[in-house]
């Protein structure tokens, strides 16, 4: 599961999570930069945010 996942509802999902692990791999290389950077302008596009 990601965040994107439950982007709209993370209030419903409060009393199921009981850890969370954040993945920051937008530095790890040139690659993840490109897959960050399309995701982002895939949500503009759709007048969304990115959901952290």
């Amino acid at each position: 599961m990601t965040t994107n996942d439950f982007n709209c509802v993370p209030e419903k999902l409060i009393y199921y999570v009981d850890e969370v692990l954040v993945l920051d791999s937008i530095d790890v290389n040139e690659e993840h930069q490109q897959t960050y950077k399309a995701i982002q302008s895939n949500l503009e596009a759709d007048y969304k945010s990115l959901p952290y």
